[in-house]
């Protein structure tokens, strides 16, 4: 969620929710990522104080119990079937309705989003010509 299109709002929440949560399990490394990035966002003082006080903690020790699939520098789209991030360079499918994003393994099934289309169909969209109005 904190690298989706959202709106500051929104994603100041996710960016909080995401600190505190790699915090607790102990994930210093993506909590400081988290934490910085949120206190750029200019949030309320009582959040930016909090997110000073996980950076202050996590500065001592960068590392991370447990290793994510999450890579903060390198642009991803999200496989809408697995959530797991497919990473720029790396083969994608798309559903043509809804263009959501999947890893290969999805090509050919029912699309998650639209519940109706085929993940990787190729499709011509609507054509319109001068003799349909005649």
């Amino acid at each position: 969620m904190t690298h989706c299109q959202l709106q500051p709002k929104h994603l100041i929440l996710s960016l909080n929710t995401a600190m505190t949560l790699a915090y607790k399990i102990k994930n210093f490394k993506s909590a400081h990522a988290f934490a910085k990035r949120l206190i750029e966002m200019g949030p309320k003082p009582e959040v930016a104080q909090k997110a000073r006080k996980v950076l202050a903690a996590c500065e001592k020790n960068l590392s991370n119990e447990m290793e994510l699939d999450y890579d903060q520098h390198n642009p991803f789209d999200l496989c809408a079937a697995s959530y797991t991030p497919i990473y720029r360079g790396k083969a994608v499918v798309k559903d043509p309705l809804s263009g959501a994003s999947y890893l290969p393994e999805y090509n050919g099934q029912v699309c998650r989003v639209t519940k109706s289309t085929k993940i990787g169909a190729d499709v011509v969209g609507l054509r319109i010509s001068p003799i349909q109005f005649r």
